[in-house]
Formats: structure tokens, sequence, C-alpha cells
């Protein structure tokens, strides 16, 4: 067999981002109160044939076998045992950005020593003693809502293209939203779209990788918290087109929406629609994303109705 995959820097970069973006190593307290370390890698292939695909040839050509969870809105494959997950850390190496140095060290003292057919055993009976472990290795801050924050570097280094596409694919939302607008429109409504990159209980770093590749492509953001989730949002047109079209050609799980929002939002001035080639456009963006009319006010029934077409 041809490990095509796993000799491209691109495709390495790109899992190396989505693994970021799923916590590969947690830390947290078992029902005894004591702290444990957990070594889990969860692939969500958001139900994506191509990306499903995609991630099996890649466990597959690292030899490393994996299990799977189904769920009612998704399904996730995990990989648990110790020898696969060392396969995968080695595999990735420095292209790990933010769970690296946590990798290593949990690699080098911890799986090198567990039994393979088993998990990260070690118990400690307080933050501090199971730090004594790791400060020494690692640039760790903490507090009791979030121990193992990891600190923010001085200097952010410049994540590759296809590591954000990684992360985008993992936790990254498209959306729309259709509006009635007093500007100068021949249906009275316009449609907006948004990107968010949101996740929970992410350490810092995560966050300044992202925020930094964004501001050196000169994309404007916005990010807010809220209830420990953590969201950053593009929402002009202009700075969503130059996201996708540098994502674009890494993404494995977006490429049909992508072009589905470049043809028909980002780049269709709705504006000068007639009513008629409004709700065409509205049913080829409805049918290619799949979207549910469930608890939209703006519908194509909507439209249809109150224009009589």
């Amino acid at each position: 067999m041809s490990n095509k995959f796993i000799h491209n820097t691109e495709i390495k970069n790109y899992i190396a981002g989505f693994l970021d973006a799923s916590k590969v190593i947690k830390f947290y307290k078992d029902s005894e109160g004591n702290f444990q370390i957990y070594v889990n890698m969860m692939f969500n292939h958001h139900n994506n044939n191509k990306l499903y695909g995609f991630l099996d040839q890649i466990l597959l050509e690292l030899n490393c076998k994996y299990n799977v969870d189904y769920r009612e809105s998704s399904k996730l494959l995990y990989v648990e045992r110790n020898e696969n997950i060392k396969n995968i850390l080695e595999w990735i190496n420095d292209d790990l950005y933010v769970e690296s140095k946590k990798g290593k060290y949990i690699l080098n003292e911890y799986l090198s020593n567990v039994p393979i057919s088993k998990n990260i055993e070690k118990h400690y009976s307080t933050i501090d003693e199971l730090l004594s472990d790791f400060n020494q290795d690692l640039d760790i801050d903490y507090d009791k809502k979030e121990p193992f924050k990891i600190k923010q570097k001085e200097n952010v280094e410049l994540v590759p293209d296809s590591y954000i596409a990684g992360v985008f694919d993992s936790v990254g939302k498209l959306s729309f939203h259709i509006y009635e607008t007093e500007y100068d429109t021949k249906t009275g409504y316009n449609i907006s779209p948004t990107v968010k990159f949101s996740r929970a209980n992410m350490p810092e770093l995560f966050w300044n990788l992202i925020e930094n590749w964004l501001q050196q492509n000169n994309i404007e953001y916005t990010m807010k918290t809220q209830n420990n989730v953590k969201t950053i949002r593009i929402g002009n047109k202009e700075d969503i087109r130059k996201f996708f079209e540098i994502i674009y050609v890494y993404s494995v799980r977006y490429p049909k929406q992508i072009d589905c929002y470049m043809n028909r939002i980002i780049l269709q001035n709705h504006t000068q629609l007639t009513k008629r080639e409004f709700i065409l456009n509205l049913e080829y963006i409805f049918n290619n994303l799949n979207i549910n009319n469930r608890n939209r006010k703006y519908t194509i029934e909507y439209f249809k109705q109150k224009w009589g077409i």
C-alpha cells in the first residue's frame, strides 16, 4: 500500500490543527477526588463521508486501530490504545502546536512505561502534586477553574494555512442569515454570511495561534467568551472571501459548502436580484447546504407566499 497521505507535510499540518481543536491530552478529577491524566484522540467526522474516508486512510497508513462511537447527531473515531497514540504523536512531532509540549512529555514519561493495553493509571491527590511532574517540562500556569491552561507565548509563531483548515474542519461553523434592509434593493431583503471558530475550555495558546494567523492575513474578526466557550467570528463578506480562498484547497469537510457560499452568498449581489431570482438563489443555497427550515422565519415558502410566486 502506498502511504500517500502520511508523507504529505500539508496533511500532517492539517491533522495537527484537527487534533489541537479536539484536545488530545486531558487532565481531570476522578470520582475519588484524585487527579489523573487521560490521553485520548477523538476525530469527529461530522457525518461527512469524505472526511471519514480521509481520516480512516490516515489511521490505516499509521497502522492505528480505532473505535467508532455512534452518537445521535455525529460519529466519533476514538484512538485509545497507547501504542496507536504513540504512532500519531511521533508522526506529527513538532507540528502539534498546542498539544506538542504535553504530548511529548506524556509520550516520553508515561506512555513508554505503561502497558499498551491500558491507559494512564497514575493518580495524584492534588493539582500541585501532579504539576510537580510537569512544571520543569511544561510552561503551564493554572488556577482552580482551568488548572492546565498553557501560558501565552510572547512571540506566537505563524501556523501553516493547512493547520487552520484542520482546525476549521474540526470545530468551525458556517452560517448565514436573511434580513430586511431599507437600502436600495429590488426585494427589500439581503443575505449575510458568518464564519465561526467555537470551542470550550481551550488553552489561550490555541486562540493565540488562530488570532495571529488571521491578523497576518489581514482578516478582521471579533472574539467573545460566554460560559467558558470562546468564539472567533468573521462577519464581513470580504474577510470571509479571503479566508475561504486560503483554506479551500486544504479543507476536506467544507469544499462544497465553501463553493456555495462563495458563488451564491458572498459574490452574489442580492440587492439586484428580482423576487423570483432571490427565491431561486435561496432554493439553491438551502438544497446544497441541507438547510432545515425549522425555527427559521425566512424560508422559501415564506417568500413564495409573501410575493405570490
